[in-house]
């Protein structure tokens, strides 16, 4: 079980099945959820979304089990400790305990939630952020990975992969700079290049970073919001049973501001354009709202990236896909999970 947020309930508080995933408004106004605890499964929406619900229809807490079909599902739902834009405490249950209160919930009566939930301030954490010498601090490209991992991992693929992948971007344009002055100008905007800290225990690094930029003391060129063009996120890119996954912009929640959706879809585009032209596979993949791209995204920024895949499992139409365009044993395996080590001891080798 992992959570996000305070609560204390020290008398039991009703505890509601809601139906369909929760995914829409007819799933919660069919049971009477006003000041009761929710339990809902995962999937079909974002967790966002899910807590988007439980908010409007004044839901005093929310359980989220995690999919039966889910590589992971004997655990809680990982990586997402914290609820973006969320006050109500949430859970995060593995999917047979969730299982268990569902099947509890046949006679109501019977059935009530306690939470009691103490929150103690972290120690701090740090971004590291640098930039191109040169390039419009008013038209910033940003690309950030998240360099920490979950305890319970050694955090190879999540997120070494993605931290060591914006480095080597980094250097290499560097070196461009450097050596090639002629052959490659400079760039009319500057990239800015940023290692998130925290991601696993609440994307703390890149929210920490949104309301800086957002301050209404912030008032230096190139260090405020309006200053960013986009986001490009890199979390997890190196998948030992990869999929080529590119965030698709169709995905992102509702709630998105119109000029973040169409920019969304233009970063997805050409991501997509780039595989074809080069005769690569690739998968579209939805936005969750679990990484750093989240807080830049709710606050109107076009976002974009890939990633490789989680405790998803891959089918065997997929591995054919990706076997017929890379070559005869390069599909992956069928009927196992993308990265079987997400969040694992084992995220070590391959």
């Amino acid at each position: 079980m992992t959570f996000s947020g305070r609560a204390n309930f020290p008398s039991f508080t009703r505890l509601f099945v809601i139906p369909n995933l929760g995914c829409q408004d007819a799933d919660w106004t069919s049971v009477s959820t006003n000041d009761s605890v929710a339990l809902v499964g995962r999937g079909n929406c974002t967790y966002t979304e899910k807590a988007a619900f439980a908010e409007k229809y004044r839901v005093k807490g929310l359980l989220i089990h995690n999919s039966e079909i889910a590589a992971d599902n004997a655990r809680p739902i990982q990586g997402l400790t914290t609820i973006i834009n969320s006050t109500i405490p949430t859970f995060f249950l593995s999917y047979n305990l969730g299982k268990h209160l569902a099947n509890a919930t046949a006679n109501v009566a019977d059935v009530g939630m306690k939470m009691s939930i103490d929150v103690a301030d972290a120690e701090g954490v740090r971004n590291i952020c640098a930039d191109t010498p040169s390039g419009d601090k008013t038209k910033t490209i940003l690309i950030g990975a998240h360099s920490d991992s979950v305890m319970a991992g050694s955090g190879i693929d999540d997120n070494g992969s993605g931290t060591v992948g914006i480095l080597v971007l980094a250097l290499s344009l560097a070196r461009l700079f450097q050596k090639s002055p002629d052959t490659y100008p400079k760039y009319l905007h500057r990239i800015r290049f940023c290692w998130w800290g925290a991601e696993e225990v609440g994307l703390l690094g890149s929210k920490y970073h949104v309301e800086q930029l957002l301050s209404s003391d912030n008032n230096k060129e190139g260090e405020r919001f309006q200053d960013y063009l986009l986001n490009l996120n890199y979390d997890m890119i190196a998948g030992p049973n990869y999929l080529f996954g590119i965030y698709d912009g169709e995905t992102v929640p509702t709630n998105t501001p119109p000029s973040a959706r169409r920019g969304t879809n233009r970063i997805s585009n050409l991501f997509q354009q780039w595989f074809i032209q080069r005769k690569l596979p690739w998968t579209r993949i939805e936005f969750g709202g679990g990484s750093d791209y989240a807080p830049f995204l709710a606050k109107g920024l076009p976002v974009g990236g890939i990633h490789t895949g989680t405790s998803e499992i891959k089918t065997p139409s997929e591995r054919d896909e990706y076997a017929a365009m890379l070559g005869t044993g390069n599909g992956g395996i069928a009927n196992a999970a993308l990265d079987p080590c997400y969040h694992l001891q084992c995220d070590r080798d391959w």
